[in-house]
C-alpha cells in the first residue's frame, strides 16, 4: 500500500506538472492568436490606409508582382484604362494592352527588374475615352524585407496637353520664322527698288548744289 501510494503521488505530481505544462501553453496560444489576430488588424488598417492613399493620388498607379502580373492599382489607373478589378488584379499586359505594345511593356519591365533601380520613359496609351494620350511611364522596382526582388510599382502622367502646346510652339515658331523670311525678302527687294531712285536724287542734288 506505501508503495502504491508513493507511485500514486507520484503520477500525481507528474500529471500535475503536465496540466500546469499544457495550460501554460495554452496559454501563450492565446496569447499568440490575440497577439497574431492584433497584428492581422493592424495590417488591414495599413492596407486600406495605403489604398486610400494611392487612389488619392490623381496619377493612375499600379503593382506587379516578379512574373509581371497586376497585384493592384488605384482609381486613376481603373478610370484612365475602363478597366475593372476583374479585368487586371492577376493579369499581365498582353491581357490588357495590344499585342506589340503589350510586348514593348514586358520587355522594359524584364529589363528593370534585371537593372533594379528606376525606369522612365515616353509612349502612348489609348484611355477609355477612345482617344491617345502621351504619358511619362516611371517605374521602380521592390523588395522583401530580406532584400530578394518583389515586383514593380509604376505611375505614368498624362502629358497629353503639354505635348499639344509644345506641337502648337513648334508650328508658331515655324510660321514666325517664315514671316521673319519673307519679310527680310520684301526689305531686301524694297532696298534695292529704293537705291536707284536715291542715286538719282543724289546726283540731282549735287548738280542743284554746283
Amino acid at each position: 500500500n506505501a508503495d502504491l501510494e508513493s507511485r500514486v503521488a507520484q503520477r500525481t505530481q507528474e500529471l500535475s506538472e503536465t496540466n500546469q505544462s499544457l495550460r501554460q501553453e495554452i496559454d501563450e496560444r492565446i496569447s499568440a492568436e490575440r497577439q497574431r489576430d492584433h497584428l492581422m488588424d493592424e495590417l488591414t488598417v495599413q492596407l486600406r490606409f495605403l489604398q486610400i492613399l494611392m487612389d488619392a493620388i490623381p496619377n493612375p498607379v499600379y503593382f506587379k508582382d516578379r512574373e509581371g502580373r497586376y497585384q493592384g492599382y488605384n482609381q486613376a489607373f481603373g478610370a484612365a484604362l475602363g478597366l475593372s478589378r476583374e479585368q487586371v488584379i492577376g493579369k499581365t499586359a498582353a491581357a490588357l494592352f495590344p499585342a506589340g505594345l503589350a510586348a514593348f511593356y514586358q520587355g522594359r519591365d524584364q529589363q528593370l527588374m534585371a537593372d533594379g533601380g528606376v525606369q522612365q520613359y515616353e509612349t502612348v496609351l489609348r484611355y477609355a475615352d477612345g482617344q491617345e494620350h502621351t504619358v511619362i511611364v516611371n517605374k521602380a522596382t521592390y523588395h522583401t524585407l530580406s532584400g530578394d526582388l518583389s515586383g514593380i510599382i509604376g505611375v505614368f502622367v498624362d502629358i497629353s496637353q503639354r505635348k499639344q502646346a509644345e506641337l502648337e510652339l513648334d508650328r508658331l515658331m515655324r510660321e514666325l520664322q517664315a514671316k521673319n523670311k519673307e519679310l527680310e525678302s520684301i526689305i531686301y527687294v524694297s532696298s534695292h527698288d529704293l537705291r536707284s531712285p536715291l542715286v538719282n536724287i543724289q546726283g540731282f542734288s549735287r548738280k542743284l548744289g554746283k
